[in-house]
């Protein structure tokens, strides 16, 4: 137990110092980064299957919300949203994305445990979460949180890295040059001058990738009806090559999501499942 706030710790102080340059790197302008594709993804996949269902009374909440870009969007979809996140900066930086909107009243902020929510029981209609439960150890505890705090028949939209992703083949022994000085260095040098991206982050923690057929049944076991699901993410080149071409990986890049989509591919780095809530009898 120790270990594990220990972690969320170590896991919020990252995001804390890490939120100057989210936004730049990991949304770039003109770049097609893992983010801004998950992002249309996900709004997409609300378009297409939640806004059917009307919005009168509808609540949103974004957990693990960061830096408030898709929370932005939500609210101009015209949904009433509750942001929450344990870093306080990401907190600061979702609040000066979003002020503008705070005068219509459709959005809230709060710093909070997505193990541990602070909501009453059936409070929300939709709850997103992109990307964040696999900084936790195990799915079961969030997932069945995630289903407390939906009402009946209420959506469930949540993203996870694909294990078997092909991006991702050198992924591991990045991470492990990561924390060797010299290599350190010299992969900061290059993905600055070279890519012009911000500098790398050592991060002393691990993050999951989930198998898709197993997550899907881990949902499945805690009550949900998956509606749709799709993988979403594949380069020309493995990170972090596709750097060296990017208009060309681009292009490609463009096509082979419309390919994954179509053909149902397990290759995307992106895991993507909507699920609706299963009332027990």
């Amino acid at each position: 137990m120790k270990k594990m706030i220990d972690k969320k710790k170590e896991i919020t102080a990252f995001f804390d110092e890490d939120g100057k340059d989210y936004i730049k790197y990991k949304y770039k302008a003109g770049l097609r980064t893992y983010m801004s594709v998950r992002h249309e993804n996900m709004l997409d996949t609300i378009d297409e299957f939640v806004l059917k269902n009307g919005l009168e009374n509808f609540l949103v909440l974004d957990a693990g919300c960061g830096p408030g870009l898709f929370l932005c969007d939500l609210i101009k979809r015209g949904f009433k949203v509750i942001g929450l996140d344990r870093s306080e900066g990401m907190l600061k930086i979702a609040k000066g994305n979003n002020n503008s909107l705070d005068s219509h009243h459709c959005f809230k902020l709060i710093k909070g445990d997505i193990e541990k929510l602070p909501f009453k029981s059936g409070t929300f209609n939709l709850v997103c979460s992109a990307g964040v439960i696999e900084y936790l150890n195990y799915d079961s505890k969030v997932l069945s949180e995630f289903r407390r705090i939906i009402k009946d028949d209420g959506f469930l939209l949540i993203s996870v890295t694909n294990k078997y992703a092909y991006n991702l083949i050198f992924d591991s022994i990045l991470e492990f040059f990561k924390n060797t000085q010299f290599f350190f260095e010299m992969l900061t040098y290059i993905k600055v001058n070279l890519f012009g991206l911000g500098r790398i982050k050592r991060r002393h923690f691990i993050i999951r990738k989930h198998h898709p057929l197993k997550f899907k049944k881990e949902m499945e076991h805690n009550s949900f009806r998956i509606v749709h699901k799709r993988f979403f993410f594949l380069n020309l080149f493995p990170y972090p090559f596709y750097m060296l071409a990017r208009r060309l990986n681009d292009q490609i890049s463009l096509k082979w999501d419309k390919l994954i989509l179509s053909k149902r591919f397990f290759f995307g780095e992106g895991f993507m499942v909507l699920a609706k809530k299963i009332n027990k009898k």
